[in-house]
Order: C-alpha cells, then sequence, then structure tokens
C-alpha cells in the first residue's frame, strides 16, 4: 500500500510541475500579447511579472529532497 501512495504522489507531483510550467508559459505569453497592444498596466504589473517567470522547479525539488532525506 505504501508503494501505491509513493507511486500516486509521484504522479500528482510531475502533474503539479506540468501545470506550473504550463500556467508560467501562459502568463508570459499574455503579457507579451498586454505588451504589444499597449496595455501598461499589465505590461507594469509586478506580480504579473513575477509570476510569469519561471520557477527553478529542479532547484525546487532538490531543496525539498534533502529537507524531507534530513
Amino acid at each position: 500500500m505504501s508503494r501505491a501512495a509513493d507511486a500516486r504522489d509521484h504522479l500528482n507531483l510531475q502533474i503539479d510541475l506540468l501545470s506550473e510550467r504550463e500556467a508560467t508559459k501562459i502568463l508570459q505569453m499574455q503579457r507579451l500579447i498586454c505588451e504589444r497592444l499597449g496595455i501598461q498596466e499589465a505590461v507594469d504589473d509586478e506580480e504579473a511579472r513575477d509570476l510569469s517567470t519561471a520557477t527553478p522547479l529542479d532547484r525546487i525539488a532538490v531543496q525539498i529532497k534533502g529537507k524531507i532525506l534530513g
């Protein structure tokens, strides 16, 4: 049962990582569209800029793994 739970957790993590990459790409494309249309408020939005920056998933995974394994 533990092995099945681990497999499910790993699959969920993979899906979450893919979702993160997709959401980041969508935000990047949306900001580019706003920039080309001259919608400056969207271009200047600091939170949107931060969220559209690629998340260093490999580095985060290593940090989490290190915390879990001690």
